[in-house]
């Protein structure tokens, strides 16, 4: 069971709270319980809370997912999908929230500066994660009701198998960067109007890592990645439809000098089917009826996504009337349950006819000109 405590309520405010009363909320609580400020104990773990919250609430979608599915719309799982068109910033539908950034950080971002003391060294820039790749896939219609596997091939950056992501030729993979002396930041002292001005910039040699790489691996020039064709089995779900997503963790691109791994996002685009048609987890079906069926009644044979099944006609049936089936539908994402088949009557009229079918609409066509009912009687 899902212990964090509610988001509204680290930041003290109610569900319809602005971006303006979350942002102040923020400003107020992270001065407040800073490390820096704060020693008493527990400060930092409600700071990292507050910082958690802040991240999610101030982020329109992130915020929405929030009200919508709580903590669990960040939970980490091996891949997570959304069903939500036009929700979020992935094409069609869903992305994933996992994973949120360093406290510090978002205070940095904030304020401007990482210390409630005012100091304005910023830290030092770390090698960029790697990014997330996304993959189109485009399924039958039967894989997406029932679900399946696939085999899909693409290209990715992955560590460098010589040097093992760290970008050097040797096993001590970096150095204190000799320009800067590890601090990352150069200073400057120039005359200006008479008087002495400082500046501090980024080293341009370690790019405010602190730390070079001296001897750059031969076989990845020094980047510890490498670009490489990759094959992966996906397990498809049964009801995906197009604009469902997938999402594998770390099976993107792996990120410069050994950073992070980004994560690989599955499209789907369902292909058409000859005769259903697919309405959420609904599927409707066309097909016709006799003059004869449609008038007598009849029991026929309905196509169905898992075989054939009988429906019973009764007398009278006019066409576009709809049968439904129930559960013989697609499959819930969430695994509970089934949705139902629509199947669409539609009396057709014979284009050609034999002397002995023509003889009997004759028939029929003069019994159906004799008056019946109340003009019956007015005519007899």
């Amino acid at each position: 069971m899902n212990t964090k405590r509610d988001y509204y309520e680290i930041l003290g405010v109610g569900r319809d709270a602005s971006n303006s009363e979350i942002k102040s909320a923020y400003r107020k609580l992270a001065k407040k319980y800073h490390p820096d400020v704060n020693k008493n104990g527990g400060a930092e773990v409600r700071f990292k809370e507050i910082g958690e919250a802040y991240e999610v609430l101030s982020d329109a979608d992130k915020r929405a997912a929030y009200d919508r599915l709580g903590h669990a719309a960040f939970e980490q799982g091996g891949f997570n999908y959304q069903t939500w068109p036009g929700f979020g910033t992935s094409p069609g539908v869903g992305f994933d929230f996992t994973g949120f950034r360093d406290p510090f950080e978002i205070f940095e971002d904030f304020f401007g500066f990482r210390s409630p003391f005012g100091a304005t060294t910023r830290r030092r820039p770390q090698p960029e994660a790697g990014s997330d790749i996304l993959q189109n896939l485009e399924i039958d219609f039967e894989t997406a009701v029932a679900g399946g596997e696939k085999e899909i091939t693409y290209q990715r950056f992955v560590f460098c198998p010589k040097c093992k992501g760290t970008g050097s030729e040797e096993a001590q993979a970096k150095i204190t960067c000799p320009e800067c002396g590890g601090s990352g930041q150069v200073r400057s002292t120039r005359s200006i109007l008479g008087g002495l001005f400082t500046s501090v910039t980024i080293c341009p040699k370690c790019g405010g890592a602190g730390e070079v790489i001296e001897n750059p691996c031969l076989k990845c020039a020094g980047s510890g990645r490498r670009k490489q064709k990759e094959k992966l089995t996906i397990k498809i779900p049964a009801g995906v439809d197009t604009g469902s997503s997938l999402r594998f963790s770390d099976k993107g691109n792996a990120g410069e000098r050994g950073a992070a791994k980004g994560d690989l996002y599955i499209h789907f685009a369902v292909k058409l089917h000859k005769f259903f048609r697919r309405s959420g987890n609904d599927i409707y079906v066309s097909v016709p009826l006799t003059f004869s069926q449609a008038a007598l009644g009849d029991t026929i044979s309905v196509p169905t996504i898992t075989g054939e099944v009988k429906l019973k006609i009764p007398s009278g049936t006019q066409t576009n009337t709809q049968f439904r089936l129930k559960g013989k539908g697609v499959p819930y994402l969430s695994g509970d349950g089934k949705g139902d088949e629509y199947v669409e009557v539609e009396v057709k009229t014979p284009e050609k006819l034999s002397p002995e079918e023509k003889k009997l609409f004759e028939q029929l066509k003069e019994m159906e000109r004799k008056p019946k009912g109340i003009l019956n009687q007015i005519f007899s």
